[in-house]
């Protein structure tokens, strides 16, 4: 985004980008680890006990292509990849706010 607009424009796209996000993952019983520039690392089951932690990041991951697809006939300019990985992590089991409503 930030390559395309300057920077007092950039921040509506970007802040409905990562919006989406949020209100996807935490949907999909997931959280946001980190957010890294216009990223984020996202776990699923890693926070709390979660049988279904893959199925979870699976669908939030569809979910997110799709809204993404919708957010882009706004924001032309927002292209996203997103990658699933599955296995054990070490993890602290708290849960730090991420101030999104």
């Amino acid at each position: 985004l930030a390559m395309h607009r300057p920077p007092d424009e950039f921040v509506e796209p970007l802040n409905a980008f990562l919006g989406v996000i949020v209100t996807v993952v935490e949907y999909n019983h997931g959280a946001i680890n980190r957010f890294d520039g216009d990223g984020a690392l996202c776990t699923f089951g890693a926070l709390e006990d979660d049988r279904n932690h893959a199925t979870n990041a699976l669908t939030a991951a569809r979910e997110l292509a799709t809204a993404l697809t919708v957010l882009g006939a706004s924001y032309a300019e927002i292209q996203a990849g997103i990658g699933v990985s599955s296995g054990g992590i070490r993890a602290p089991k708290s849960r730090v706010t991420t101030g999104w409503a």
